[in-house]
C-alpha cells in the first residue's frame, strides 16, 4: 500500500470559530423560513451493536417494500434529505480501540473520527455534524470560484438551524465496498507507524487523502462514473435547500 504522504492543509488545523461567526454575520436570513433538510444516519450491524451498549437505544430497520432489501437498502441523498453510512471498526480488539467511518451517500465523502470512552449517540451526532460543517466552510473557502451568497444552501442551513439526525438501521452494501477500502488504509497507516490508536490530526489527514482520490460508483441510471468526493461534497454542501413560508 502506497504510503501516506498528503496532509491536510493548515486551515483545517485551525479553530474554525472564525469562519462562522464570519458566515453568520454576513448574511441575513430573516423573512424567509428554510424548507426543513432532514438529515437520517444509517447505522451498520457493528454501529447499532456500539450503540445498543453505549447508549441503550436499539435501532429499528429502514423500512422497505421488497423484503429482499431489508436492512440493506440502497441510500438516496440529495440536499433535503441527506443520508450518512455509519461504520464503526475496531483498530485493536485487546484494548477495545475503535474508530468511526461516516460517508456521505452523494458524494462518498468520508470524515473518520476516533472513537472515545464516553462517546455514545448524542456525542456521535454533535461531532459529526460539527467536523460537516467544518469541513463545507473549508471547501467553501478554498475555491475560489463560488459566489458569496450562501442564502438557502445546505450550508446555511447547517450554519443557522441544523436538523436533528434520524438515526435507522441499514446498510448500503455498494458504499460498504468503500469503507472496507478505508479500514485497510487505517490498518495501513497504523502499522506505518506502529500504533494500535488512530489519532485524530492522522485520522483527519487520512480523510483528506482519501476525499481528494477518485471513486467509482455505480448509478442506478448511468452506470459506472467516477466521481471525486471533495468536489461533489462541495456541489451537496452550496445546493439549495429552498426557501418557501411555512414549508
Amino acid at each position: 500500500m502506497v504510503v501516506l504522504r498528503v496532509k491536510l492543509p493548515n486551515l483545517l488545523r485551525r479553530s474554525t470559530a472564525r469562519l462562522m461567526r464570519y458566515f453568520r454575520s454576513s448574511f441575513d436570513f430573516t423573512g424567509s423560513e428554510f424548507r426543513v433538510m432532514q438529515v437520517t444516519f444509517h447505522a451498520s450491524k457493528p454501529m447499532t451493536r456500539f450503540l445498543k451498549k453505549r447508549s441503550g437505544v436499539e435501532l429499528t430497520r429502514l423500512p422497505c417494500d421488497d423484503p429482499a432489501l431489508v436492512g440493506r437498502v440502497p441510500l438516496q441523498s440529495s440536499p433535503l434529505h441527506v443520508a450518512w453510512q455509519l461504520h464503526i471498526i475496531q483498530t485493536n480488539r485487546d484494548h477495545g480501540d475503535q474508530v468511526l467511518l461516516a460517508m456521505e451517500a452523494f458524494s462518498r465523502y468520508q470524515i473518520l473520527i476516533p472513537v472515545t470512552w464516553t462517546m455514545g449517540m448524542r456525542e456521535i451526532e454533535s461531532t459529526l455534524m460539527q467536523r460537516w460543517l467544518e469541513e463545507l466552510l473549508i471547501l467553501k473557502v478554498g475555491n475560489p470560484y463560488c459566489g458569496a451568497d450562501i442564502t438557502g444552501t445546505v450550508l446555511a442551513q447547517l450554519l443557522n438551524r441544523p436538523p436533528q439526525p434520524a438515526w435507522v438501521a441499514n446498510m448500503d452494501l455498494s458504499i460498504s465496498g468503500h469503507l472496507s477500502d478505508t479500514d485497510q488504509w487505517i490498518a495501513s497507516e497504523l502499522h506505518q507507524k506502529r500504533r494500535s490508536i488512530l489519532r485524530d490530526d492522522h485520522a483527519r489527514d487520512l480523510a483528506w487523502y482519501l476525499n481528494n482520490q477518485i471513486k467509482t460508483v455505480k448509478h442506478p441510471q448511468a452506470g459506472k462514473l467516477k466521481i471525486m468526493p471533495a468536489e461533489h461534497m462541495q456541489l451537496l454542501g452550496l445546493a439549495p435547500v429552498g426557501l418557501g413560508q411555512g414549508e
